[in-house]
């Protein structure tokens, strides 16, 4: 079974599954393992910091939706572009929880 953001036409059309095209298959199966690894990260901000809103990969793959709406059907965007897009989407939040700082909460304190 499909992903949700694996039925967004932005998906559909950049890294969906296409008969014939063996480097968007290749780009397709490099964002899937990224978003494996990137989803336990994602999952420990709402433990580490319980006070934001949510940042899952629920929240990472809403973005697919976004940028279907906000690039349209006619937004000329390959998929190797749609993949560095994808990347940034999974990304872009990883910073917030306290698995991005070696330290814990104590470097987070320590920091002027």
């Amino acid at each position: 079974m499909p992903h949700t953001f694996e039925l967004t036409p932005l998906w559909q059309r950049t890294l969906g599954a296409h008969p014939t095209d063996g480097p968007r298959d290749q780009l397709r199966s490099a964002y899937l393992q990224f978003r494996a690894t990137v989803e336990p990260l994602a999952a420990e901000i709402s433990v580490s910091m319980p006070m934001f809103t949510d940042h899952s990969i629920l929240h990472v793959d809403s973005l697919w939706d976004t940028a279907s709406l906000i690039c349209g059907d006619d937004f000329p965007l390959n998929p190797a572009e749609a993949f560095v897009l994808g990347g940034a989407f999974l990304l872009h939040d990883l910073g917030m929880g306290l698995a991005a700082f070696p330290g814990g909460q104590a470097d987070i304190e320590s920091d002027p």
